[in-house]
């Protein structure tokens, strides 16, 4: 079984893409890194959607 590199590491990328999301909502950073390495793009979907009162800079 040969792994491909490239979707490793765009798969570990957004997740740390979602950390800057989760704490731009003032979300848990290491919840949403872990549920974004198990489930990825969905994880984005829900904290870019998500609607959070408690929103950085308001």
């Amino acid at each position: 079984m040969e792994i491909d590199w490239y979707k490793l590491i765009l798969w570990i990328t957004l997740a740390f893409i979602n950390i800057g999301f989760a704490e731009i909502k003032n979300m848990n950073k290491t919840f949403w890194f872990i549920i974004s390495l198990i489930i990825g793009p969905i994880a984005t979907i829900a904290i870019v959607t998500n609607k959070n009162d408690n929103v950085k800079g308001r």
